[in-house]
């Protein structure tokens, strides 16, 4: 759902909610109030001494003073956290050239004013995650209804800015839920400050475990509201026990990645970037030999209709890739094979109700995302096409090899050496090659091997699929080298690209199950598949390439895939524990009666990317990085449950069976 721009009038260069009727920030100077009332309220900066992890929450992101504010203080402080972590909801987001004017006045905020209308994000509900000076300082925005995505949130915060619009004006932000919301996401002794003394919100806030007290307020305001969480709420949780959160992995732990392809190389760039020693290992020579190693990979969204969780978690997805990647390509170009937008064409009636009501439910910003009819579509595609379609003007094509290059810079690599098996020796997991030798010792252990995730017994309680896909190369003829942009829909064919020193179509690709394990046949190219590629982008598109040869040109390799299609991302689940401790989970009983989720320790698993890992894997390796370090996600905790691995066992123990795992 996209949010509308906040309504607001000027006094001056001060911005006023007309909705609301208030200003964002105080007319004696917004700056001096969020130090007065919030920095010095919280106890900063030596509130933040000696922290790895330092969390903010703030309810009303507003013209964002206040971030700025406590980025600009962090930034100078001598004793400050290792990394600063910033929440806060928003229901009516500014645009960027409010904002700028609303920081005109505020010349030493000028340079991350810059930095932070630059990055972010579109109007789009949901969780949006920017990082900052070098990974040392993240924003996590909450864009919608405050109370609903507070009690969605993961983690725990230690400090709280409590500055919505006035309460008279603006009471939802002042409510008993919110207050609880806030104190369940707490830790013991998480600060509090806010510019009002209204009796009613020191009272609401005492009666969720708050001490407060008055001070003397900012400006014309008497007084304002500080305080700590003296008494916290015991089994505070909103995440149920069977998917609750692992304990965090201790800092600048030893943590090895199994699988060296989008997956796993985007959690080892994470984690490296938060100063833990990540190590990555891989059956291959070099990076990619898997399925991220094709010549080009689309950027092409996963839609919902319906609005549903499922389509929230592509779209949160795409915005985030999309970014990265040309984040990216600000010092290598190289990353986009081809930056000019990719076309979602209609293969019959059936898409054509669905990305119709896409568009009327505005499920994408219309910068990102115009349903275009027939004639607007072969103007875009620079070929004829009689179908209407979804543009998606900034997507394209990226190269994995040179994403995957840029991810593992700083990570050390360790290629042809095979994992066979892990084992778990005291607190350390112990990585066993071939012999069943030790290769690694690692404090913590990420699985992201795609299909070879099959082979460690640790996660029998994932079932996966392998997949294997097959793209073709062709030669560009007259009529298809006029192709401007990336075309998907029932087949899919990319504008002519650089592949192997010349002007190539990529085109493809297919999908099959594969089960034999025991040979590399899938890797031998096969022409009937490379015909069914090319058949297919004719029937689709009209585009005519070559009959392929006696020998295909292209790629193949192996996808793993759910059996629901979505990716696994989280702790590994001792399933057989599991259906011990869960076994009567179909009776209704209360969670509170039962015991935290059995994992494996300090073991993750990030898989079944299936066709899209170029779209997913960044966003996921966020939310993996966040598991392992213990602070807050960048997804709702109803898209955490979703993707966790877990869920198949639930699903099973919730209809009265026990999960079925290999003996």
């Amino acid at each position: 759902m996209i949010l509308g721009a906040a309504d607001i009038d000027w006094d001056g260069s001060v911005p006023v909610s007309q909705q609301y009727g208030d200003s964002y920030y105080s007319r004696e100077g917004g700056l001096d109030e969020s130090r007065h009332v919030f920095l010095t309220g919280i106890g900063a900066p030596d509130v933040w001494s000696g922290y790895d992890n330092f969390s903010i929450g703030e309810t009303g992101f507003g013209t964002g003073l206040n971030f700025l504010a406590t980025w600009e203080l962090w930034r100078s402080s001598q004793q400050r956290s290792e990394r600063l972590h910033f929440i806060s909801v928003e229901a009516h987001p500014l645009g960027s050239q409010a904002m700028a004017k609303a920081h005109s006045l505020f010349p030493t905020i000028s340079e991350l004013s810059q930095k932070l209308r630059v990055a972010l994000p579109p109007h789009q509900a949901g969780v949006h995650r920017m990082w900052f000076d070098d990974n040392r300082v993240s924003l996590t925005l909450l864009y919608g209804d405050g109370a609903k995505l507070l009690s969605q949130l993961i983690g725990d915060v230690d400090a709280w800015f409590l500055d919505g619009f006035a309460p008279q004006s603006n009471p939802s932000m002042w409510s008993d839920e919110i207050f609880q919301a806030i104190s369940y996401r707490s830790k013991p002794g998480a600060r509090v400050a806010t510019y009002t003394s209204a009796g009613f919100v020191r009272r609401g806030l005492s009666a969720v475990g708050f001490e407060m007290e008055r001070r003397p307020g900012f400006g014309k305001k008497r007084h304002m509201l500080q305080g700590y969480l003296k008494s916290p709420h015991v089994g505070r949780s909103n995440i149920p026990p069977w998917y609750a959160t692992p304990k965090p992995v201790k800092q600048k732990a030893r943590i090895a990645i199994i699988g060296a392809g989008i997956a796993g190389l985007s959690v080892a760039a994470s984690l490296k970037s938060l100063g833990f020693s990540a190590h990555v290992f891989d059956t291959g020579k070099s990076a990619g030999r898997g399925a991220s190693g094709n010549p080009a990979a689309s950027l092409n969204p996963r839609l919902s209709a319906d609005g549903g969780l499922e389509g929230q978690f592509f779209t949160s997805s795409f915005f985030h890739a999309i970014q990265l990647y040309s984040d990216i390509a600000q010092s290598n170009p190289d990353v986009w094979a081809y930056s000019g937008g990719l076309l979602q064409v209609d293969r019959d009636d059936a898409d054509k109700i669905r990305y119709d009501k896409c568009a009327e439910l505005a499920v994408m910003p219309a910068d990102w995302m115009e349903r275009v009819h027939s004639k607007r579509v072969s103007e875009i595609a620079g070929i004829p096409l009689e179908r209407d379609g979804l543009w998606f003007p900034k997507s394209g094509c990226v190269r994995p090899a040179a994403i995957l290059n840029e991810l593992m810079a700083d990570v050390e690599c360790h290629f042809d050496c095979t994992v066979r098996q892990l084992k778990l020796s005291g607190e350390v997991w112990q990585l066993l090659g071939q012999a069943a030798e030790i290769i690694y010792e690692a404090d913590a252990t990420v699985i992201a091997a795609g299909p070879h995730t099959f082979n460690f017994e640790q996660c029998d309680g994932v079932p996966f699929v392998a997949k294997r896909g097959q793209v073709s190369t062709a030669l560009p003829t007259s009529e298809s080298a006029d192709l401007k942009t990336v075309l998907t829909g029932g087949a899919q064919v990319t504008p002519p690209i650089m592949i192997d020193g010349e002007h190539r179509h990529l085109v493809g690709s297919t999908f099959e199950r594969w089960n034999d394990f025991g040979t590399d046949k899938w890797a031998m190219l096969s022409a009937l598949n490379e015909q069914q590629n090319l058949s297919k982008a004719k029937e689709r598109f009209g585009l005519d390439f070559a009959h392929p040869n006696s020998t295909p040109s292209g790629r193949a390799s192996l996808r793993s895939v759910t059996q629901d299609y979505l990716p696994v991302c989280g702790p590994v689940p001792d399933v057989r524990t599991y259906n011990q401790v869960y076994d009567d989970l179909h009776h209704g009983r209360p969670t509170d009666r039962y015991t935290s989720a059995p994992y494996f320790p300090n073991l993750f698993l990030l898989a079944g990317l299936g066709s899209r890992g170029f779209v997913t894997a960044p966003l996921l390796a966020e939310v993996l990085a966040a598991q392992i370090t213990g602070t807050v996600l960048p997804i709702p905790m109803d898209m955490m449950t979703m993707l966790h691995p877990a869920r198949f066992a639930i699903r099973s123990l919730r209809r009265g069976r026990p999960f079925m795992v290999a003996m």
